[in-house]
């Protein structure tokens, strides 16, 4: 599967990335970010004759997008754990692969439920307010 044109549809792919996907295709990333009102309207007039999609966008990925994108769309990529802002019957009938990055937050997510667990046991929050405030309970 050869690649040639892809689109990126959210400015906020890091920039690594798309150094590195630009030494192998010609990468389109669109200027906004996926809460901007103008950026749907931007994926539906930019998406016409793409080979390769970053679906990095919370607007869903319909059967009406991939219409305008064009049979000869060959892979979807999210940067998402999960993928419910994708049609996937869609996808699947059209059998175009379609990949996302799940369980890349599971580590994350166990870090900050114990951080919390640790601040809400040791105080941090009342221990803050009491060094701002001055005013020390010693």
């Amino acid at each position: 599967m050869s690649l040639s044109r892809v689109l990126i549809v959210n400015r906020s792919y890091p920039n690594a990335g798309l150094e590195l996907l630009k030494t192998q295709v010609q990468a389109t990333v669109l200027p906004y970010l996926d809460y901007e009102p103008e950026s749907l309207q931007e994926i539906k007039k930019n998406i016409k004759g793409i080979d390769g999609l970053i679906w990095n966008t919370k607007h869903r990925l319909t059967g009406e997008i991939l219409d305008l994108a064009g049979p000869q769309l060959k892979a979807i990529s999210s940067m998402s754990s999960g993928l419910d802002h994708i049609d996937q019957a869609e996808v699947k009938k059209r059998k175009i692969p379609l990949g996302n990055t799940p369980e890349v937050l599971n580590d994350s997510v166990a870090d900050i439920a114990v951080g919390l667990l640790i601040a809400a046991a040791r105080r941090f929050k009342e221990g803050v307010r009491e060094l701002e405030s001055k005013e020390t309970k010693c």
